[in-house]
């Protein structure tokens, strides 16, 4: 007699179903069509709540659906061992009698009565200090869940209960740790001075905190003499912080790797070189070529520069009395050279003035005479020019008058002047004159050197 395909199914299924009522909860429903694996027979062979399902790949270990609703009962489980089994006695504190919970145990998941709450203060005495390399087992997780005195503390194993260590002193051991390297280490051999022999104290190293001689109580007052001159740029180890550290007389000065024990050099005696620094400019450099004036041979001073402190010749100091007249109005914009600093670096009566290139050796603005020639310029033109052939009276020869003319400044002859002080009337020939020379001295600015003065 043949049997359809389809009851066959159908009653594989249902047996299957009534097999693996073993856990809590139900199978998914299988999928049409459905695989040939057989990654497991009943829920047994699957760990915690899942169970033994008919999916599309066959049969494999799959999370069940209507679960019973998780409660919770007061107090704690056991520390779990380190190993459990995979029997499913319950799946919730709900599947439970009484007060008792679903724990992780030996056999598996299974009810058993809950341990005390941990009391609220800790038990006396401290851990001993954790290993390099701790485990991950949790055997307690506070000093509650340990018997008698121990306490529950990080051991290579992973949190267990160890007989603790009594209470280090409040006051650490004499001494001072050295310096923290740059790059410390993890490792943990010591947590204070009291887990370290006789003097030694639980300092950072650069293998980790470990126990190490401490060093001597600084002096309150730093040792004598001066860091040397760092020639090159500035390191960034860190050796040593205060003189304290090194050892004799050793200072801690700052070198081209960074603070370091160095042999120092005597304090200069000399105070200050005369003279003073030129002015700081806006962008210092970091360069540490001097420290003192001493550092810099002859009259030379020890000055912050654009490349940092480097020894520069010093300023002269300006003179009592500055150079006879007054700088011309600053333009707008101004620059920001600096090719002098008083009127004393400039030649002749040439003044140290701000101007469109920045501080430079100028002509002086003339001051005018007490008395200027008689006389009175003529009627500026409409259309002046750019020339400076004189700046006053004084340079224009006999009675002539330095005036703004066509071509600029320029000496011409002054007008006629009556008793009232107001300038009269010019004579014919004063106007021809007058008028030659303008019209000779205009063509000869327009020539340039086409002919002028033949």
């Amino acid at each position: 007699m043949n049997i359809p395909l389809q009851v066959i199914t159908t009653l594989t299924m249902c047996l299957l179903q009534l097999t693996q009522a073993s856990k809590p909860g139900s199978c998914p429903t299988p999928p049409f069509p459905a695989g040939f694996a057989q990654f497991c027979r009943n829920d047994d062979d699957c760990d915690g709540p899942k169970k033994c399902c008919l999916t599309e790949v066959g049969y494999e270990c799959t999370g069940p659906k209507n679960l019973p609703t998780t409660i919770a009962k007061p107090g704690k489980c056991p520390p779990a061992s380190s190993y459990t089994g995979k029997v499913l006695l319950c799946a919730n504190d709900g599947d439970c009698e009484g007060s008792q919970k679903c724990c992780m145990t030996k056999a598996g998941n299974a009810c058993v009565p809950p341990v005390d709450q941990p009391k609220p203060i800790k038990k006396p005495g401290f851990c001993p200090p954790a290993p390099l390399a701790t485990g991950l087992a949790q055997f307690c997780q506070t000093d509650g869940d340990c018997h008698g005195p121990k306490k529950c503390c990080l051991t290579n194993v992973g949190y267990e209960c160890t007989e603790p260590k009594k209470e280090p002193p409040r006051a650490g051991k004499p001494g001072s740790c050295p310096p923290v390297p740059f790059f410390p280490g993890v490792a943990k051999f010591c947590q204070t001075d009291v887990d370290c022999h006789g003097s030694k104290k639980c300092c950072l190293t650069d293998a980790g905190h470990e126990c190490i001689e401490p060093l001597q109580k600084p002096p309150s007052a730093e040792k004598p003499g001066s860091c040397p001159t760092v020639r090159f740029a500035m390191g960034s180890a860190k050796f040593c912080r205060t003189d304290a550290h090194c050892s004799g007389a050793k200072k801690c000065c700052v070198t081209n790797v960074g603070y370091e024990c160095t042999d120092p050099v005597k304090r200069p005696l000399v105070v200050d070189k005369p003279g003073s620094c030129p002015p700081a400019p806006s962008m210092a450099g970091m360069g540490q070529f001097c420290q003192t004036d001493v550092d810099c041979q002859g009259s030379k001073k020890c000055c912050l520069t654009s490349i940092g402190y480097d020894c520069t010749e010093p300023a002269n100091q300006p003179s009592k009395s500055e150079k006879a007249g007054s700088c011309p109005a600053a333009p707008s914009p101004t620059g920001r050279g600096r090719f002098c600093r008083t009127d004393s670096d400039c030649h002749g009566r040439k003044k140290c003035c701000l101007t469109s290139s920045g501080y430079d050796c100028t002509e002086p603005a003339n001051q005018p005479s007490k008395s200027e020639k008689a006389g009175s310029c003529p009627a500026a033109p409409s259309v002046t020019g750019t020339g400076r052939f004189c700046r006053t009276d004084s340079d224009c020869h006999g009675t002539k008058k330095c005036c703004l003319t066509k071509v600029g400044y320029d000496c011409v002859s002054p007008g006629n002047f009556h008793d009232t002080g107001r300038p009269g009337k010019r004579s014919a020939g004063s106007d021809e004159s007058v008028s030659r020379y303008e019209d000779k001295l205009l063509k000869c600015v327009l020539m340039f050197l086409s002919g002028c003065g033949k």
